[in-house]
């Protein structure tokens, strides 16, 4: 109903009005300010008091000469010595009023109520109080007050009731406002247009329309000149007529609806708002083409205007032109970034484009816009339910405000999943178990259709006809619109041979999708993910005899042989592959994907003679032998051009410390093969080596031109991990998996930040499915086994990594786990033997620094020179080789303390081919590799800053200042 306010709104402004400041403002009250009122109560007192008032009556006197000169502070000095020789009434009046113009509101409504203390009629002070509180804000009080002056027998009482009336009316009690107004003689009011443009606003707002036109035309009778009073009627008469087609619409009265929204469009054919009203209710009665053409009038009214935007794309949504509907979507959302509704639309042409990746990620984005939003939510929990992923759904379910439909949905998916469950072992044969789940299905709702399709399918299996049929037509009482039902009942009839029955029920399912084939395509797309490619390849085929121009079914049927082409090249069959994406190509040119793999699977025919190199390669690769990997890598890569294997030459370069090299290949790849692969492979190696604030600004380019990159979310979860935002990370993490459920290393990645976070029983069980999902994998139970480790269960720890050795001998950190273990019940014997076992397999600083720990603790129970020189030895090799590591510098002093010749040699490993000598200045190490120059710490040989440059530096030069000089110019560094 976002018009009909919209309309309400516009009376409201034009119902604005100025009161005249004889009767309402403070200032003006001021100038009436009559001599002390004090007078009258002197001849009531005794002597001593009589004194006292005539002193405070010519104090105020003074204070209120000081007030109509706008002298506040002196006026409220007179005041306050008046009160405090003697409280009367007019003294807190001029206190209240003075500290009011002097803006301390709190205090001038303090001191008015202690004025109504001493006189609870006194006018003035009730006036005052009543401007105040409106003021402030305070609504509820200022009517109270409006309410005690009408009440009182004095001149401008109906003024008082006016101002209540407007405070009512603007706190939404309509009903109450027009009654107060109704109340008030015209004719005795100073201001009768403005009181009879109330009296039509406040009838507009009940709905007494015509009412509403009476006012107006009376106001206008007043004063001729006040053109809101005409306008005014107008837009109530087009109000009118658009609460006349909601409450048609209410009855699904569509034709009618429409009627009284082109009345509505007559009566102001400039405004915008109507004509949305008027395209929904065409839509709803299927008439398209006129619903367009009201929503582009719409926006030819308001170029910018958001619904009519929507509407669009509605329509052509609601047609099947999906890929118009994004086009005009994606304009909107470049303009209106922040529109929940666009996003949502974005995410159902995803769905029903067959793109529920993307399609995750749109409803996700529209429920983060607007979390009050609850249609995004749902779209979301369906998709998630038809992938079967209930886990997923239920989390999203549970962020639903209302408890109802919450309620609702969590029982469709309890459903759902029993369904699934039964219909997997129905697949097998397993009757009698099928039939356990979908009675426990029936159990969470008996009025859900697809319990009793379920079961009609389970009889026919079972050769039930007639329980078959029963269920099947139980279904279609519940949805006479059920599609499931419906085939369930052909199916049925025609292996009965009644042709009849099965014609019967074949035309109500055509009736059905005439003239929409979206239902139609669901069921294409049921078989399609069922892997019933034949089936679905029917379905489309039939859907294109009837609609033959439909771009939707073209699509479709273009997706589907694009898949069967992805998984004919996962099978090598690539002549096959080869002619089912061109099938696809002649249906659809919309498909950008499928250019790019028909140069794949044409690479891959090349691809298959050098798998074997490639598997050798791999092999080489995981056993960090990155030399010898590289020429294998670069002889598969010239024989097939493939990026994958190009970005595997670049990541042994980078793992052998050529950084520059390595960094260089993957910014400069070949022309034609950049994409955002490489890029991801760029920042997920600053990443590794601790540029975070790089690799987060790379991560979120990319998934600004790709949001359903599975990749980059996971790794913001890292970076988030890595700054020990827990939260933020977890989330990531969730929507690399809500992306790819598959993925593995997000769901170790979200058990590590629960762990964090503190919830290890979550932590534990991502694990669990961690390592269900990839038995092969040992960072999950690795993980299990710090949890174990961490809760004090040695024992089980230590089986848990030793259970990993088993699988993975040359899985290094579980030696090293067993040996801390070790380390920490004191069994130094132990914990030498697998930390040496660990050292055998990776000789690195942490591995390293735990065998001098342990040897050291051995030494200071025994003396042992051969131990010492050991430790010496180690401490030596980890200062000189790993001088960035935490442990260097403890290790050096471990040297210089006890070695008789003190002396390391710490070696710098160049990240590329280095140009000239290393300059230093300071505790600097400048290093220049031609495209770019990079300060190392001299000490420890961390980076400080790296610098790229298009034109490579010949040499540096230093003195207090670094200059960078090229064939051309030199820069300067400070």
């Amino acid at each position: 109903m976002k018009g009909l306010n919209s309309m309400r709104n516009k009376i409201i402004s034009i119902s604005v009005f100025v009161l005249i400041c004889g009767q309402f403002t403070i200032h003006c009250l001021s100038k009436d300010f009559r001599k002390s009122q004090t007078q009258d109560a002197i001849l009531e007192k005794d002597s001593a008091t009589r004194e006292k008032l005539k002193k405070v009556s010519r104090i105020l006197n003074e204070g209120n000469s000081y007030f109509q000169k706008g002298n506040f502070e002196k006026s409220l000095e007179k005041a306050n010595i008046a009160i405090n020789t003697y409280p009367t009434a007019p003294g807190y009046y001029l206190a209240g009023v003075s500290e009011y113009k002097l803006g301390k509101n709190r205090e001038a409504l303090i001191s008015l109520k202690k004025g109504t203390d001493i006189d609870s009629e006194n006018e003035q002070i009730l006036l005052t109080l009543g401007i105040i509180y409106t003021a402030e804000g305070k609504n509820e009080d200022a009517i109270e007050v409006y309410g005690k002056l009408e009440s009182l027998q004095v001149k401008d009482r109906y003024n008082y009731s006016f101002k209540k009336a407007v405070i009512l009316k603007n706190l939404g009690k309509f009903e109450q406002s027009y009654e107060t107004l109704k109340k008030i003689p015209v004719k005795e009011f100073a201001f009768p247009a403005q009181l009879n443009m109330q009296l039509g606003d406040a009838a507009v707002q009940l709905k007494k329309y015509e009412e509403a036109e009476v006012y107006f035309e009376e106001a206008r009778k007043n004063d001729p000149e006040l053109l809101s009073a005409k306008k005014s009627a107008s837009v109530t008469r087009v109000a009118s007529a658009l609460e006349n087609g909601n409450q048609a619409m209410r009855k699904k009265n569509y034709k009618e609806a429409a009627s009284h929204f082109q009345t509505a469009i007559q009566n102001d054919p400039k405004n915008p708002t109507p004509y949305i009203f008027l395209g929904n209710a065409r839509i709803l009665s299927g008439e398209y083409e006129a619903a367009l053409k009201a929503f582009e009038s719409s926006l030819a009214l308001k170029s910018d205007y958001q619904e009519a935007i929507s509407g669009i794309a509605a329509v052509y949504y609601k047609t099947g032109n999906y890929r118009k509907s994004v086009a005009v979507l994606e304009k909107a959302t470049s303009q209106f970034p922040n529109n929940a509704v666009y996003q949502n639309q974005m995410g159902l042409n995803m769905k029903a484009l067959g793109e529920p990746a993307k399609a995750l990620v749109y409803f996700t984005r529209a429920k983060e816009l607007d979390p009050t939003f609850v249609e995004p939510v749902t779209n979301l929990v369906f998709l998630l339910i038809s992938e079967n992923r209930y886990k997923t759904a239920r989390k999203e379910a549970e962020s639903l405000k209302s408890e109802s439909e919450k309620k609702q949905i969590i029982s469709f998916i309890d459903v759902s999943e029993q369904i699934y469950e039964g219909d997997r072992h129905l697949r097998k044969g397993d009757t009698k178990i099928a039939k356990t789940f979908y009675e426990k299905a029936k159990k969470a709702s008996e009025q859900e259709p697809s319990v009793y399709n379920a079961f009609g399918r389970l009889h026919f299996i079972s050769g039930e006809l007639k329980a078959s049929e029963e269920n099947f037509k139980k279904a279609l009482s519940i949805d006479k619109q059920n599609i499931p039902a419906l085939q369930g009942l052909i199916r049925l009839y025609s292996s009965q041979k009644n042709q009849t029955l099965a014609n019967q029920y074949t035309k109500e399912l055509e009736n059905l999708t005439g003239n929409d084939p979206s239902a139609a395509i669901v069921l294409g797309r049921t078989y399609e993910d069922k892997k019933e490619y034949e089936k679905a390849e029917n379905v489309y085929k039939n859907l294109q005899k009837k609609f033959p121009n439909n771009e939707a079914i073209n699509f479709r049927l273009a997706m589907l042989y694009y898949k069967i082409s992805l998984e004919e090249n996962e099978k090598n069959n690539h002549d096959s592959a080869l002619n089912w994406i061109s099938k696809a190509e002649k249906l659809s040119k919309d498909i950008p994907e499928i250019a790019e793999t028909r140069k794949t699977i044409q690479e891959n025919q090349k691809f298959a003679t050098v798998i074997p190199t490639i598997q050798k390669a791999n092999k080489l690769f995981d056993t960090r032998q990155y030399e010898k990997a590289i020429p294998l890598y670069q002889e598969a890569f010239q024989k097939t051009g493939k990026l994958t294997l190009y970005i595997k030459i670049a990541e042994c370069h980078l793992a052998l410390g050529s950084e520059e090299k390595g960094i260089s290949m993957l910014e400069n790849p070949p022309p034609g093969t950049r994409n955002l692969q490489t890029r991801e492979a760029v920042n997920a190696f600053l990443l590794r080596k601790g540029e975070i604030d790089k690799a987060e600004v790379g991560f979120k380019e990319i998934l600004t031109k790709k949001p359903d990159s599975y990749y980059s979310h996971y790794q913001m979860g890292i970076i988030h991990l890595q700054r020990k935002k827990y939260e933020a990370s977890i989330d990531a993490f969730d929507r690399s998996l809500l992306l790819n459920k598959d993925f593995v290393a997000a769901r170790i990645g979200k058990g590590i930040s629960l762990y964090h976070s503190g919830n290890k029983k979550l932590s534990k069980e991502e694990f669990e499915a961690a390592t269900q999902q990839d038995a092969a994998n040992e960072l999950a139970p690795y993980n299990i086994g710090i949890i174990l480790f961490n809760d004090n269960l040695y024992n089980e720890a230590i089986g848990i990594f030793k259970e990993i050795i088993q699988k993975n001998p040359e899985f290094s950190d579980a030696h090293y786990q067993i040996s801390y273990i070790y380390y920490k019940r004191g069994d130094l014997e132990q914990a030498e033997k697998e930390i040496r076992k660990a050292l055998d397999l990776e000789r690195n600083e942490g591995n390293l620094f735990a065998l001098i720990r342990i040897l050291s603790e051995q030494r200071n129970k025994m003396a042992n020179p051969a131990i010492k020189k050991e430790v010496l030895d180690l401490g030596r090799e980890l200062a000189e080789k790993f001088p960035s590591s935490p442990h260097a510098a403890q290790a050096e002093r471990l040297v210089i303390a006890d070695e008789d010749n003190p002396v390391i040699l710490q070696s710098y490993q160049s990240r590329g081919k280095l140009i000239g000598v290393p300059v230093i200045i300071n505790n600097s190490v400048i290093l220049n590799y031609g495209t770019s120059v990079e300060s190392l710490d001299k000490d420890r040989g961390i980076r400080h800053w790296r610098i790229q440059t298009a034109t490579p530096y010949k040499f540096l030069l230093a003195d207090k200042r670094l200059v960078g000089v090229s064939e051309k110019k030199s820069k300067l560094w400070i």
